[in-house]
């Protein structure tokens, strides 16, 4: 049995090894992205007023009075002390990240989507910038990284008490290989447990059977019509008719979500997609969100809110903050990024591994 582990822990890991780096090292640099743009970018950050946010008529006016050739996708209010960020098109299809000072409406920066390093980051390790096929070449490599970790673990596992210790530390005073050795092997365990909860998380995002799956097993089986159905209608009052259908789609989500930190206005496509609006309850975080879509003719509204979700969507929505290690703060971010860089490391140090087992047998097969 053990033979079979060695297999399958060795050739799956060459076979993967290069793909596994990618992701891990794109996961890690990803971890602080928001801490470091804030770092690095002063117009993402705003003096906090008295005053109320403008409506989003008013900045997407300005937005486009700017940029005439733009079609504006979404409408991002952040927090309070936070740019509000306009995502647009231009006739180019090219896509845009406009950050506006939600108090007064002025445009404090622009740049194309292209060209934000830690998007780009993003997109490598989701898809590989290779759309739908990269982002199944990653889901499948995920897969086998799962494999891979959990053979070895098995192939770590002390067979006697005394040789824990041993397997739980890294003998650094050893030649070069012995050293290798024990990085492959005792960092592997230490960032087991990390590794598989970001591995599985992230399949989620990969193949969307598995992200259903999961909601199905907190539920314990049991099916929310609501849920799938997507909204649960609700007939509302029309808002002042001073504003414009954005404007009152706006209003109605601070008024139903009064504690949100976060609106995110998505703008209709015909034939496509309706108004809707997502507000999230804390500033960047995004496992507690109310959300929201609007009948443009009639102004009536369907909405699913956080509270009266199931436990299998709470965890549904909950997935990217898992996955990032948010959920738990920075202490969580941190358990995600030394993991992604350990995980990073064994690629490397499996292949040296195999690399000098390989010499080895090549010269005793000479002698």
């Amino acid at each position: 049995m053990k033979k079979f582990f060695i297999f399958l822990h060795k050739w799956l890991g060459l076979f993967t090894g290069i793909i596994i780096f990618i992701v891990a090292i794109t996961g890690a640099i990803f971890c602080f992205q928001d801490e470091l743009k804030d770092a690095l970018f002063s117009y993402r950050k705003i003096e906090v007023s008295h005053q109320s946010f403008i409506q989003p008529s008013q900045i997407i006016q300005n937005v486009q009075k700017k940029n005439p050739k733009h079609q504006v996708l979404r409408v991002m209010y952040m927090d309070k002390n936070r740019s509000t960020v306009v995502m647009t098109k231009d006739d180019k299809k090219e896509s845009y990240f406009i950050y506006v000072n939600p108090y007064s409406g002025q445009i404090l920066h622009q740049e194309n989507m292209k060209q934000d390093f830690f998007l780009v980051i993003q997109y490598i390790h989701m898809n590989l910038l290779l759309g739908e096929i990269g982002k199944n070449i990653i889901g499948f490599s995920t897969i086998i990284f799962i494999i891979i970790i959990i053979s070895g673990l098995i192939l770590w596992w002390p067979k006697k008490k005394k040789q824990t210790k041993n397997a739980l530390t890294i003998k650094w005073s050893a030649k070069w290989k012995r050293v290798n050795y024990d990085l492959h092997n005792v960092l592997g365990f230490y960032a087991f447990s990390i590794a598989i909860i970001v591995a599985l998380s992230g399949l989620a995002f990969s193949f969307k059977p598995v992200r259903n799956s999961y909601s199905q097993i907190v539920n314990l089986g049991k099916s929310y019509l609501n849920e799938e159905k997507g909204y649960v209608y609700h007939p509302t009052e029309i808002l002042e008719n001073n504003f414009s259908s954005v404007d009152k789609a706006y209003q109605y989500s601070l008024k139903n979500s009064p504690t949100a930190a976060m609106h995110w206005i998505y703008l209709p496509v015909p034939d496509k997609n309706p108004l809707a609006i997502r507000a999230y309850h804390k500033s960047l975080r995004y496992y507690s969100v109310d959300e929201y879509q609007f009948d443009s003719e009639e102004f009536q509204v369907s909405q699913l809110m956080d509270k009266d979700l199931s436990n299998g969507k709470k965890f549904s929505n909950a997935m990217y903050d898992i996955h990032t290690g948010q959920i738990l703060g920075l202490l969580g971010k941190l358990l995600a990024f030394t993991s992604s860089l350990i995980v990073a490391s064994l690629p490397i140090t499996g292949f040296l591994i195999w690399r000098n087992k390989k010499r080895k047998y090549k010269k005793i097969s000479v002698k």
